[in-house]
């Protein structure tokens, strides 16, 4: 499931082992992406408090999502950062 898979991506990004608080949970409101919030029970400081992840069922609409965001950021707006 999302859980697993999730954790083990996170846990690559951190180099240590991660848990959840709680599982994510679905979120709705996304106008195409799946999306889930979740929380880290012991995180390294950029991961700290409420997380958000989204699953973009595309890979190249994805692409052009994350080059957006990464504008948006620019020009000073907070955007997390992908991990």
């Amino acid at each position: 499931m999302i859980d697993e898979a999730l954790l083990r991506v996170l846990s690559a990004h951190t180099g240590r082992r991660e848990a959840f608080v709680e599982p994510p949970v679905a979120l709705v409101g996304g106008h195409w992406a799946a999306i889930y919030g979740f929380e880290l029970s012991d995180p390294p400081p950029d991961l700290m408090g409420p997380l958000v992840l989204r699953v973009m069922p595309d890979r190249d609409t994805g692409l052009r999502e994350t080059i957006v965001q990464r504008a948006i950021a620019d020009q000073g707006y907070t955007e997390p950062t992908p991990v």
